[in-house]
């Protein structure tokens, strides 16, 4: 009966409409903490994901059959009328269960951007005060942020299987329902045997395009690249603009000689880590050339 096959499916639709998770108390709670309770975790989704998948066809196949005995008693106005408010109640559920999904997902990367969605990050990261023209992968990994580094191995398997689930899900508004669903069938099988590769292979977490705009933007000697004073932001200067800024603040009255009563000795040692740091940083990393790093030198 169809109207069975609903009321049983009834209690994985409320399941699913409810915005908090369904909490499991285990016996041991370190347990958790263990790789292969988070294996048994993922296989037991994947099943579940399977099984529902399995109703939904049964049901959809179901619904068919109604609708078909629907059409044989009424007339083709009705019909349409009745098509189009099916149509919106199962948009509206959808845009709901995504929504509610994806404050999940959310929540359990302790509110951080999902994958590499950076589509939706805000402009304001990047803050390119200078004359040079940022390219698209150069503009992408400075929305990383500014404790973004490079990683050779992958740390853990669970979260490298989720970056490339939801990274391939991006991919479906773009193509029809019948080719993604071979494509995720055959992504699976391949990213399946990625991470087999990836257990005894050295990979970076950057595609090949940002590693070279990495290379590009370390090698570009006419910009600075910094962090905004406040915020986590990240400021593009030119050098030129940089370097007249911070002989400005060197003018200031902070800098000017003080009496021995006012610290001579720790202004001494606070010109002596400025000097130290503009050797460092700049004069021994050729950013500078030996006359401007002598001007910018604190006598």
């Amino acid at each position: 009966m169809p109207g069975l096959s609903l009321v049983l499916a009834y209690p994985f639709i409320a399941l699913v409409r409810n915005e908090e998770f369904l909490r499991i108390k285990l016996r041991k709670k370190k347990v958790e903490e263990q790789p292969n309770y988070c294996i048994f975790q993922r296989q037991c989704l994947i099943n579940e994901f399977n099984n529902r998948q399995n109703d939904y066809k049964r049901l959809q196949k179901e619904s068919s059959d109604i609708l078909n005995e629907f059409k044989l008693n009424f007339n083709e106005d009705e019909i349409r009328l009745f098509q189009d408010h099916l149509i919106r109640i199962t948009s509206r559920e959808k845009e709901r269960c995504i929504k509610v999904h994806m404050n999940k997902l959310a929540l359990l990367n302790n509110g951080k951007p999902l994958g590499q969605d950076y589509l939706n990050y805000k402009s304001q990261l990047v803050h390119n005060l200078s004359s040079y023209v940022l390219t698209p992968n150069k503009e992408r990994l400075l929305q990383r942020g500014w404790k973004f580094c490079i990683e050779n191995k992958v740390s853990n398997m669970m979260n490298f299987m989720t970056e490339i689930e939801l990274n391939a899900y991006t991919r479906k508004p773009v193509i029809s329902a019948s080719v993604f669903k071979v494509f995720c069938r055959d992504f699976y099988a391949i990213a399946s045997q990625m991470m087999k590769v990836s257990k005894c292979k050295n990979i970076r977490n950057v595609s090949d395009a940002e590693y070279e705009a990495i290379q590009s933007l370390k090698s570009n000697m006419d910009i600075v690249v910094t962090k905004a004073d406040k915020g986590n932001c990240i400021v593009i200067l030119d050098k030129k603009d940089y370097i007249g800024r911070a002989r400005e603040i060197l003018e200031l009255d902070q800098f000017e000689s003080v009496t021995p009563r006012d610290g001579v000795l720790h202004l001494h040692n606070r010109e002596k880590q400025m000097n130290d740091y503009i050797r460092i940083h700049f004069h021994d990393e050729k950013l500078i050339e030996t006359s401007l790093f002598m001007h910018l030198h604190s006598i």
